[in-house]
């Protein structure tokens, strides 16, 4: 899966005293404009956009540029630094997302490095430490015999 398909949107967002207002004033259109304003926010590198490049999002969006203004300074939902604003709700759930994709990747990753495959490279399963050491040392012990057998077939009696 792409990266950069997806960020949560958590059920009870709309119970955040500062969507209630952004609500209670601008209807649901006014959270509209705040969902597209974290998708715009979203696309951008480290999820943060210049108030100068509103004009793209707001023709994506159909309000005008006054409007997602409105919404980025009135109701603390973005912070504003400079030209750029970000959101700590995007910002925050990113990170979990990003976090939790690694974590997954090192599980995968240990995962792989304990799976075994049999001659014709089939998976077998995971084994444990103790079982791969003990695996090796009976190949070890095979590959012994096998080189004093054949040094006992090729030595003159």
């Amino acid at each position: 899966m792409i990266n950069d398909q997806y960020f949560q949107l958590e059920i009870n967002i709309m119970h955040d005293d500062h969507i209630c207002r952004l609500i209670e004033e601008k209807g649901m259109k006014g959270f509209g404009i705040y969902v597209g304003l974290l998708i715009e926010l979203r696309r951008r590198d480290n999820y943060r956009c210049s108030t100068n490049s509103l004009k793209n999002a707001a023709r994506s969006l159909h309000v005008s540029v006054e409007t997602l203004l409105q919404i980025v300074h009135g109701y603390s939902l973005f912070v504003i630094e400079n030209e750029n604003f970000h959101s700590p709700y995007l910002n925050r759930v990113m990170t979990e997302l990003e976090e939790k994709r690694q974590r997954k990747s090192l599980a995968a990753k240990a995962r792989s490095a304990n799976n075994t495959r049999n001659e014709s490279g089939q998976f077998t399963g995971f084994k444990s430490k103790e079982e791969k050491s003990k695996e090796e040392k009976s190949k070890k012990e095979k590959s012994r015999e096998t080189t004093d057998t054949a040094v006992e077939a090729t030595a003159p009696l």
